[in-house]
């Protein structure tokens, strides 16, 4: 955390799951596959009738796979301007503060004067 002039900003971004590739290829996939059973069904859908329901799963998959993604958490961390504009009233009319954080590695006791 950021301490501001009184006003606290959450710095912890969603950490990616798998070295920041957020699964595109599985989404793609899923997509691609749904959509052509989807077409499939549309093509025939006396001869291939499970074709619909394949097509249901995988997009069925694909929404999951989207809701849990990086990406998705991205989204859901944006704020309205007008928030932003509070925020920044806030941290313009306020007192600034300092906090100090000292990192002892050899379990010392130290005191910051």
């Amino acid at each position: 955390m950021k301490f501001h002039r009184n006003v606290v900003f959450n710095e912890q971004a969603p950490q990616a799951r798998d070295g920041g590739s957020d699964n595109q290829w599985l989404n793609i996939g899923l997509v691609a596959i749904g959509a052509a059973c989807g077409v499939g069904y549309m093509v025939d859908p006396k001869k291939m009738p499970g074709l619909a329901a394949a097509a249901g799963v995988f997009y069925g998959l694909q929404l999951i796979e989207s809701l849990t993604s990086n990406t998705f958490a991205y989204l859901c961390n944006i704020q309205t301007p007008e928030r932003t504009v509070d925020q920044v009233r806030q941290m313009v009319d306020g007192a600034p503060t300092l906090s100090i954080s000292i990192t002892n590695y050899h379990y010392e006791d130290v005191e910051v004067k």
